[in-house]
């Protein structure tokens, strides 16, 4: 498994985390191919996801997830265009997309890598100040919390469809 980004993530929970990453009962789930698809097809999936982790915990105790890891893209703005008489704290986030949103709410840990190069802008030929910064953001979610956002992600997925 390769190294946890150190400067991504809170030396506080560090090892919880690590911990975490390395348990045979921790699942990990690609989100980037979610975003791509339409808001109908990805609430089926999230549906289908939701009851094979409850069919299977089940009828199978073997298969005992405990957590899931879903990697996801995010984007910050760039620190140097922070409007320095706000004092900033933490630069804001936005998520590729609302299933994100939702998960980020019900994550009991995340952890975000600057991904060189990458960012998201509006087409325009005009230079922008609201070019973001491409991220990767890895959020652990407790799997009963991630079976109780589920609803919540259709939800919000029914409300921008």
């Amino acid at each position: 498994m390769p190294s946890i980004p150190s400067s991504g993530i809170n030396a506080e929970y560090g090892g919880e985390v690590e911990k975490i990453l390395n348990s045979s009962d921790t699942a990990l789930m690609l989100n980037a191919k979610y975003s791509n698809l339409p808001l109908q097809i990805t609430a089926q999936l999230y549906k289908a996801l939701k009851m094979e982790l409850i069919t299977e915990r089940k009828e199978n105790p073997a298969y005992n997830v405990k957590h899931l890891v879903v990697l996801g893209k995010s984007y910050t703005e760039p620190e140097q265009r922070k409007n320095k008489k706000l004092r900033v704290s933490e630069p804001s986030v936005c998520y590729q997309s609302v299933d994100l949103d939702v998960i980020a709410d019900v994550a009991s840990h995340r952890f975000s890598w600057r991904i060189a190069d990458e960012t998201l802008a509006a087409v325009s030929t005009v230079a922008s100040d609201d070019v973001l910064l491409g991220y990767r953001t890895a959020f652990i979610l407790p799997i009963d919390k991630f079976l109780k956002g589920v609803d919540k992600i259709l939800e919000k997925l029914s409300e921008t469809v």
